[in-house]
Formats: C-alpha cells, structure tokens, sequence
C-alpha cells in the first residue's frame, strides 16, 4: 500500500441526531479505518469547522436544528474553502434530491436499508471526482451571460451571485438580439436568460442559438412559469428551467455550477466518444493500410528486401525475385555475397553504412545476376537502417529498380543529340553558303542596275524596267536575310544591340524602306505618331526589321489601291505600333498560328503575294526579345486585318527639334582603291562605279594576288571580298596589314557572308567595316569617304 494510501480521509460529520452519530462512527471505526470523522451538530458549527479547514469532504445530514442542507450550501457557496458534499436525510424524496444536486452536491444517499455500507463507496467517489476536477467548478472563474430586461431582477440577481458565488463573472444584456450579439462575440459559459423578454422570448433565443451552433448551456428563469414552457425548454436543450419563487436566488449559484458541469461532462463524453470512433477508424485503417502495403510491397514493381545485421535476406518482393533471378524461397537467410556474387562488392559498404544509420538513396550499381548470366545490367539502389523497438538498428531496408533499359536509352538519346547537332550546324553552314553564293551573283547585277541609273535611262521602257530589276533585287536579298534571320533567332543564336531607341525614328526607317513598294502597288499610307517621343530600349535594327515586315506584308495582302495605316501611341507603359490594312484577311482557321513557322493561307497558282512564310515569325521572335508581345486580328477574308506590336517604354518626352544631317558626300580627292574579288563580273562593275567617281582603282581575283598588288599599288582603302582562292580574304587582310606602310590601309569586307559571326570574324582579321553583298554604290562610296586614311 502506498503512502498517499494510508493517508486518512477527514469526514466533517453534520448530524444533530445521537443515535445516527453513534451508529454511523461504529460503522467506520470497525469497517474503514483510513477514515476519520469530526461530528458537528449544527448548520453554524458545520460552516465554522469548514472555515477552519483541514477536511477532505462534508457529510451533511438534512434537517439540523439552525438550518437545512439547501441553507447550509448557500453558506458554503460564498467560502473560499469548498469540499465536495454527500446528503443523507431520512425523510427526502427525488424533488430534494433533484435539489441538492441544483445546489452542487456530489452525491445523495437515504437513510435506508444497507446505507451505512454505502457511504465509504460514495464518499471516496465524491472526493475522487472533486480532486481530478469533475466535481470542482469554483477552481476558474465562470462567464455568464445573463439576460433580463427588469431592473430589479438585474439588481437582486447579480448582488446575491456576487456573495454567494464569486467565482461567477456575470454580463448583463437586456434583450435577446443583444445576447445573440455578444454570443457571435465571445465565448461564455453559460446563458442565464428570463423567460419573457423584449423582441423574442428566451425560448426563441436558445432556438436562434441552436440555428447558429452556439454550443453553450441555457437556464431559463420566469416568475410565471408554465406548462408548456416547462416542457418546451428543455426539449431545445435547456440545462435547467427555475421558476422564481421564494428560495431560487438560494438555488441558483448550485444550478448554474451544475449546468456547466453538466454541459462540460456532456462535451467530455461526446470528445471522447469522437475520440473513440476515430481511434476505430484509426485502427480500421491501420489494418487496412498494414494489409495494402504489404500487399503492394509484394507485387510493387521495384525490388525491395529487408536483411538482418549479417546482410542475410529474411523477406524478399517478386520483383527482386525476379531480378537476382531466383525464387523468394531461395533468398531466405542467404547473403548477400552468396544470392549476387557479382554486386555484393558494390551493396556491401552500402549496408554498413545502413547499420551505421545512415541511409544512402539513388546509387547505381553495375553488374550481373542469375537472371541474365553474363550480361552487364544497371541497377539504382537505395539502402536505409530499420530500427527495433527501442530504436537500435536491427537489419537494413533495400529498393532496387533496374535502369538498364534507360541506360540504354539515355545513350541512344545522346547520339541522337550529337546527331541532331551536327545536322543543325551543317544546316547553317548550308544557310551561309546559301546565302554567300546567292548573293554573289546578285552584287554585279545590282552594281551594274546603279551604273545604268547614274548613267541615265535613255527612254521610259527602260528606266521601267530598271525600277523592276532594282525592286526583284530588293525582294530576294530580304528573302536571304529573312531566312538566315528565322533559322538564327529560333535557335537563340542573334545577339541584340541594345541601345535607346526612338519609336518615330524606327517608323522613319521602315516607311522609307516599304515606300518603293506601297508606291508601285498604288496603295495610300497613312501614318499617325505622337509629337512627344516614345523611348524604348531595343535593337534599332531589329525593330525597323519588325515594322518593315508587317508593312510589306500589309503591301503584298492589299488589293493595289488599298489603304495601309500606321498608328503610334503609348498606352498602360507601352509603345503600341498598329498596322491595319484593307487587304485579303486573315481566315479564322489560320489566326491562331499565324505566327508559327512557314504558315501560309492557301496560294492560288499565281503565288501573287511571294514569301516564305518567316516573316510574321521573325516579328514575333524579335519583339518578344524585346520584352514585347504582338498579336493579330482579323474578322475573316475580305475584311482586312490588323497587327498590333507592343514595346516597354522608358520615358515619353516631347520631340525635339533635331538638326538633319545631310549623308556625307563622295571623298573629297580621288582614293587609290584595291578591289579584290573573284566573281569577275562584280569585280569589273565595281571598278567602273569607282572610276567613274574619280578613284583610281586596281583589280586582284585571289587572296595571294591581292597582297602582291597591295605591295605594289600602295592602296588608300581595300574593297576585299573574303570567300576569294588560294588565300581567304581574312588572312589576306592580315597580310596587308603586315605590308610596311599599310598597317593603317582602310580595309572593307564586301562579301556575301552576312551573319553576326562572319561580322565579328572580319573584325578580329583587321576588317573596318563588313558590308553585305549585294551592296548599295552610294553605300560603299559612303564607307570609302568616311573611312581611315594613311597617316
């Protein structure tokens, strides 16, 4: 028996009858020796010795000579010492006991039959309760809302619950709409509501309370009470119905204890019986669960083992059955060196640093298994410890999945890549030289196109027909730029030059560029751009290259005479850059991929409109570069269509007056020009055009030709093409560039590689400028008269 055992139990015994007193301490001296009573013969003496203190639980007796049970409670209620009570009365019946219980008793016992054995029981039950808390309410105060309209009762009612139950922290309302309120507020732990109040009575407010799942116990009190009210309020879950008669200020501390109790055992029982279902399901469900993954263990299709410390295998899954190539049977308590001799060198270190308690996730090990004798497979192992119960390591856990199929597949993926590579750079080593040789041919026709200009069309038929040959010239070297442009940006291969740009300059650029067209199609331009200056930080090349494009495409799309508009605008933080037109539309089915590589409506045999189908695609690429969007609408064939293009702005300030610059003139003396190129046709247009400005020029048809005249001829500038025999033009550059004297010679790269590699590549070789073939005269002659002289 423990200490806390023999500890003895102190009665404080309340009985003004002798023979009870004398029967019952009998009783507990002969049979319960771990209790001791104090009898006092009064409600005055019981209320004294209580103040004192020292006692473990109070057995009251009913009728004393100053006072009943009920009275005696209502003194102890304003005590700050409180003991759990047992009645005893000879003479009560159940409205006493119904009573006392209102009034906080822990337990009532007639003075009938074998009720002297009775007691022990109850009065330890009543002080177990009391110590683990079921039976103490006055340990914390208690919020109670209480509603009353009267006055008076709110007086009377509040001055006895101050005295006789302090441990009550009552708030008054006076109607129930304002308890509804303050309900939805905070939390109480009890209504205490009259019946008849202004709005709706109590019984319409625990409805209302009930409609809004406010968990919190009621007591109604009336001073007329009913029938139909008594039985109405608790069938809407009432703890309690008082009438207001002489005696229930006296009950209504105990009742209102109790009905908290009450309320708080009820949600006890119900947090446990949830508790309970949920642990049931719980359990359910962990049966449930176990039998699954055991099941999914078994047929999961990864190989998974658990070993013992010796690496010895106790349970094995199909999978790993079928891996190792043996049965599940032929696993058990083999190790691992004797089931996969070939990997066990491998899974070793692996397990021992499981046992160590480390686990170690995703390694790949090499080799061979029975399954498959003499064929290297790959594997992806994952080793983890498993504890016992008081957490030591016990075995080791062990997922395998092959990977010899991915392997293979990775590797097959890689030459595939390689491949695709290497198809890409021959692509555009294809494009280059496209584009080189293509324009070779171009370079002497365009030359020579200038030089008949210069020289004066001799009737209008021909002058048409060099208008002709100028604007086919124009149309395929915007094709050739437009496909090495495409195959360029869609493999992220362009390098922008950023800079400030001004929206109104980048329109300039594009009309001035479009204009040739629009005129020969007849077509009316109309162009709208703020006075304010739209900045954005762009490519002003690339972006011209976007206006440029949808220009062209509104001029081919348009019936000749149609009308083209380009407006400018900011709007929300943006350059908005519109082209509409009043051509041919765009179908419904088409709008949607309009912008995809190469997507063209249907031709008709004519191919009147030309393109490849790149160019919307470059304006996509090219403004989303640029941080930018673009879009297309169109309400169907014949009705036209528009673009709109949006660009970040920087700033918006109003356009200032700028000077305009006149293009520089031809070289104010004759220059001594070289001009190396291959193609003899380009080389001798070319001399012509620079003769006939007054230079003096010398011809060389290959790289090594090209130094010997240099050294010779003493150039002042060097028209160079760089795809030139026996020597390419980049090392004959740097060649001259050795010749005493010529270190400083203005050299100019005229070639037909024109990608933004070939441009670097000439610098780093000692080219001053790179031109394009098939070049502009005004252009080269431009270059020569701005360029480096000899010092």
């Amino acid at each position: 028996m423990t200490s806390e055992q023999t500890v003895p139990i102190r009665v404080l015994y309340a009985e003004d009858d002798t023979n009870d007193v004398d029967l019952t301490s009998a009783y507990f001296q002969a049979n319960e020796p771990d209790f001791e009573l104090d009898v006092v013969h009064t409600g005055t003496g019981c209320v004294e010795a209580l103040e004192r203190g020292g006692y473990d639980v109070l057995l009251l007796d009913h009728h004393l000579p100053d006072m009943d049970a009920p009275q005696v409670l209502q003194r102890l209620a304003a005590m700050a010492r409180r003991v759990p009570v047992v009645v005893t009365t000879s003479v009560g019946d159940e409205t006493l006991a119904v009573q006392l219980f209102r009034l906080g008793v822990s337990d009532y016992v007639p003075k009938a039959g074998e009720y002297l054995a009775q007691l022990p029981a109850v009065l330890r039950g009543a002080l177990a309760d009391w110590r683990t808390g079921a039976g103490r309410q006055d340990e914390s105060p208690r919020r109670v809302l209480y509603v009353e309209h009267d006055p008076a009762d709110v007086d009377l009612t509040l001055t006895h619950l101050a005295e006789a139950a302090p441990h009550l922290r009552v708030e008054t309302v006076h109607s129930a709409s304002s308890a509804l309120v303050r309900l939805g507020e905070d939390d109480f732990d009890l209504v205490l509501a009259d019946l008849r109040l202004p709005e709706m009575n109590a019984l319409e407010l625990l409805r209302q309370a009930n409609h809004q799942s406010l968990e919190v116990p009621f007591i109604v009190v009336t001073g007329g009470g009913d029938e139909v009210s008594a039985v109405a309020a608790p069938n809407l879950g009432a703890y309690d119905y008082i009438v207001k008669r002489y005696d229930y200020l006296t009950r209504l501390p105990y009742a209102i204890d109790h009905a908290i109790a009450r309320c708080q055992l009820t949600r006890a029982n119900r947090d446990l019986q949830r508790e309970l279902r949920a642990r049931h399901r719980l359990q359910q469900t962990t049966d449930q669960t176990l039998a699954l993954l055991d099941s999914l263990q078994q047929h999961a299709p990864i190989g998974i083992a658990l070993m013992n410390g010796d690496y010895r295998f106790q349970r094995v899954n199909d999978e790993l059955a079928a891996i190792n190539g043996l049965s599940i049977v032929d696993h058990v308590d083999r190790s691992l060196s004797d089931v996969l001799p070939d990997l066990a060198g491998q899974l070793e270190p692996l397990c021992r640093q499981a046992i160590e308690g480390v686990a170690v996730s995703n390694v790949e090990v090499t080799g061979t298994t029975a399954a498959s004798p003499g064929e290297q497979r790959h594997f992806n192992v994952s080793v983890y410890p498993i504890s016992g119960g008081e957490q030591d390591v016990v075995g080791v856990g062990l997922t395998v999945t092959e990977i010899t199929e991915q392997k293979r597949a990775d590797a097959a993926l890689r030459e595939h890549a390689t491949m695709m590579a290497d198809v890409a750079r021959q692509k555009d080593e294809f494009l280059a030289m496209l584009s080189h040789e293509l324009r070779n041919p171009l370079a002497p026709i365009r030359t020579a196109l200038e030089l008949l200009h210069r020289a004066g069309a001799p009737d209008p038929l021909s002058k048409s027909a060099h208008e002709v040959i100028g604007r086919q010239i124009t149309h395929m070297v915007r094709l050739l730029d437009d496909l090495l442009d495409v195959a360029r940006i869609t493999r992220g291969r362009v390098t922008l030059l950023m800079a400030t740009v001004d929206i109104n300059q980048v329109v300039d650029d594009a009309v001035d560029t479009v204009r040739p067209l629009i005129t020969a199609r007849r077509h009316l331009l109309e162009t709208s751009v703020p006075e304010e200056r739209l900045l954005v930080h762009g490519d002003v090349t690339r972006l011209v290259q976007v206006l440029v494009n949808l220009l062209n495409n509104a001029a081919k799309y348009t019936t000749e005479g149609g009308t083209i508009r380009l407006t400018v605008i900011a709007e929300d933080g943006y350059a908005v850059l519109r082209v509409t037109d009043t051509g041919l539309g765009i179908p419904a089915r088409l709008l949607p991929k309009i912008f995809d590589l190469f997507t063209q409506d249907e031709r008709e045999l004519d191919r009147a409109q030309g393109g490849l189908g790149v160019g919307l695609t470059l304006v996509k690429r090219i403004t989303e570069l640029h941080g930018g969007g673009v879009e297309a609408h169109s309400d169907g064939r014949g009705h036209g269509s528009t673009f709109t293009v949006r660009l970040p702005l920087l700033i918006r300030q109003k356009a200032e007056k700028a000077e305009i610059v006149p293009p520089p003139s031809s070289p104010g003396r004759p220059l001594r020009c070289l001009v190396v190129e291959d193609n003899v046709d380009a080389a001798r247009m070319l001399e012509i055009a620079l003769t006939l400005e007054g230079h003096e020029v010398k011809l060389a048809f290959d790289g090594i030709d090209a130094v010997e005249t240099a050294t010779s001829f003493r150039p002042d500038a060097v028209v160079l093409d760089i795809g030139l025999p026996r020597m390419n033009g980049y090392d004959a550059a740097r060649a001259i560039r050795q010749i005493p004297d010529l270190a400083n010679v203005f050299i100019v790269a005229v070639t037909g590689y024109g990608q933004l590699g070939d441009h670097e590549h000439s610098r780093e070789a000692g080219f001053d400028e790179h031109l394009v073939k098939p070049i502009d005269i005004d252009t080269l002659l431009n270059t020569l008269a701005t360029g480096r002289r000899p010092v």
